[in-house]
């Protein structure tokens, strides 16, 4: 639904009276039209891959520290409506069945339903599974999504932000309620993500994703599509042909 609020409509009327306007969410281009925008280019958010392949994972140092075989990452804030946090909770006894107890899930603390979630947590029998972090650093966010087997973004929506194609970058599987057909505009070939709507699919997904071959074949096919479809070298080629065409040449 259109926003009435005064930041809402002073936004609104910011990109309306913009020459161009870059459009980097699946779920924007409708809300663009409704408010009357024409001019725009479709741009994923930028990712810089090379700064991610620089940084070094911890993958067999975490695992000592945590004394587990198995560590998955949700940087998702606590906010079950938008993110869906809660189904990653409740798919943790679903995977206690299939792994033990031999994993941990990197969680932040941060957002509305934090309380909610710990308690939730505590309420399944779970809240031993959960390594409760601070929101981390971009150097400590790179490193720990590299030390990660799995990283668990959102499962509420149905786009891919800049969170999945990161992990996809770094060669690792992501899960997430991701439609193909909610990014086609945006990207051509569908991105290599895991899709999953609720607890009992995300648990699926996760022992889809620790199976050694397919994660042999999904590392290449990350590669391949990061570089064909969102690579730092398209994004900084996509701002320069839209400025080229809205700036004169003097």
């Amino acid at each position: 639904t259109q926003c009435e609020e005064p930041i809402c409509r002073l936004t609104s009327l910011a990109y309306n009276m913009a020459d161009h306007v870059f459009i980097t969410n699946g779920d924007c281009l409708e809300y663009a039209r409704k408010i009357g925008v024409t001019r725009y280019t479709p741009m994923l958010h930028p990712v810089d891959e090379r700064r991610i392949a620089q940084i070094e994972g911890r993958h067999d140092e975490l695992r000592r520290e945590l004394g587990v075989r198995h560590v998955f990452l949700c940087t998702l804030r606590h906010d079950w409506a938008i993110k869906g946090t809660d189904q990653y909770i409740r798919a943790l006894p679903e995977l206690t069945g299939s792994l033990g107890r031999d994993f941990r899930v990197i969680m932040t603390r941060w957002g509305a339903d934090l309380d909610k979630s710990i308690a939730l947590a505590e309420s399944l029998g779970v809240a031993d599974l959960i390594v409760w972090s601070e929101p981390l650093s971009r150097r400590k966010l790179i490193e720990t999504l590299k030390s990660a087997d799995i990283l668990f973004d959102q499962i509420a929506l149905p786009h891919f932000g800049a969170t999945a194609p990161e992990g996809i970058a770094a060669g690792i599987p992501v899960i997430m309620s991701y439609e193909p057909a909610s990014t086609e505009w945006l990207v051509t070939e569908p991105a290599p993500i895991l899709t999953a709507h609720n607890a009992v699919e995300i648990a699926a997904q996760v022992l889809r994703a620790l199976d050694q071959a397919w994660l042999a074949d999904y590392r290449q096919r990350a590669a391949k599509w990061f570089d064909a479809h969102h690579s730092s070298r398209l994004v900084v080629q996509g701002h320069m042909d839209a400025y080229r065409r809205l700036i004169p040449i003097v």
